[in-house]
């Protein structure tokens, strides 16, 4: 498994970068590519929702909420095979830090490529 992690400090309060950041609405609008998100099951973003995600050139995919610790992190893990890369497993984690009068947001990719790290190495 590989992982690929990125931080970014926004200004702002913790809850209210919590409350963008786990608003599906929110999510397709922030993603150039998203055209929709669809809720399957649970209601809104939380432990044990699966949701939809459309995506305008690769179809959609299915994620399921499988960590909720309200405004710290959640982690969204792709259910299926159908994900626009090329990829057998992909995990999320969305973490949120209150720093001064900043938020540091992480994001962790964990994910096992189809073909090996470095994409043409079978498994």
């Amino acid at each position: 498994m590989l992982t690929l992690e990125n931080d970014k400090r926004v200004k702002g309060e913790l809850d209210t970068v919590w409350e963008i950041l786990t608003d599906n609405k929110c999510f397709a609008d922030a993603g150039p590519d998203i055209i929709r998100v669809e809720v399957l099951s649970g209601e809104g973003l939380g432990l044990g929702m699966i949701r939809r995600v459309h995506h305008r050139i690769s179809g959609s995919w299915e994620e399921e909420c499988i960590e909720w610790e309200p405004q710290s992190h959640f982690t969204m893990q792709v259910r299926g095979d159908n994900y626009l890369l090329p990829v057998t497993y992909l995990r999320r984690k969305t973490s949120m830090e209150q720093k001064q009068k900043n938020v540091v947001i992480t994001i962790r990719y964990e994910y096992t490529p189809k073909y090996g790290p470095f994409w043409f190495f079978p498994e």
